[in-house]
């Protein structure tokens, strides 16, 4: 696969609103100015300053997730580390619009970067996958999920196949005419074959029509294992919707 010079891309490509590539390179430009229109980026990256200079230069980005190449760095992952968030937060200390941030391979990140990123992203919903990163043990990730219940903070933090902190759940999924709808259920019983858990806060009947069919955000969309852009389906509208693959705890 070939890399993307990513100050190319800044260059030829100054309104890129979504980015799937490999990419390589550094910015050097006015701070806040490489890609000022990039919302959502799935990258894989080899070393820390391209990395760097999307946390850092890309003031919009929404929903980052990174994939580590090693073949050409002789560094390997160890460069990969709670330093990189510190340097990038230091840098730039208010990354306003960050809501989704996963690092799918291994690196020696640890908990420290998930603090980090509490205190510098106001809208961070998502972390992931903690289990990738060398720091972080379950321990840690059970002392983080406390944290988090115990600020109230709207953060859920993925770590092995279960999102943290666990909570009760009382919300089920059925089809309907072909696509998926998501009602409360108080009862906490079961009225359909598929149990999804998850948390219901509100939902609204709505018209159908192509149109009325919001983008799901991609805290939701990764919570169900959704890769793509994903729409609500044409009867319920979600307001406050979170959904947990766990298992409810007691």
């Amino acid at each position: 696969m070939h890399s993307v010079d990513i100050t190319m891309l800044a260059e030829l490509c100054p309104d890129l609103e979504e980015l799937g590539a490999k990419v390589e390179g550094a910015w050097w430009g006015e701070p806040g100015t490489m890609l000022t229109n990039l919302n959502t980026c799935r990258v894989r990256v080899g070393c820390t300053e391209t990395l760097r200079a999307l946390l850092v230069h890309s003031p919009n980005l929404a929903h980052l997730e990174v994939i580590l190449e090693e073949e050409r760095y002789s560094e390997g992952v160890d460069v990969f580390d709670d330093s990189l968030v510190s340097y990038t937060v230091a840098e730039n200390p208010c990354l306003a619009k960050l809501r989704v941030f996963m690092m799918r391979s291994e690196c020696n990140l640890t908990v420290l970067t998930v603090h980090l990123l509490i205190n510098a992203c106001p809208a961070l919903k998502f972390v992931g996958e903690l289990q990738m990163w060398a720091g972080v043990v379950e321990r840690d990730v059970e002392e983080l999920a406390a944290d988090i219940r115990d600020r109230n903070l709207d953060l859920l933090v993925s770590y092995r196949g279960l999102l943290y902190p666990l909570r009760k759940t009382n919300c089920v999924t059925r089809r309907v005419r072909g696509s998926e709808q998501y009602l409360c259920n108080k009862e906490k019983t079961c009225i359909t074959s598929h149990l999804v858990f998850g948390q219901f806060r509100a939902a609204i009947k709505m018209p159908s029509g192509e149109a009325n069919r919001k983008i799901i955000p991609s805290e939701v969309r990764l919570s169900l294992g959704l890769t793509g852009p994903c729409r609500q389906n044409s009867y319920v509208m979600w307001y406050e919707l979170v959904f947990l693959l766990s298992a409810p705890v007691s």
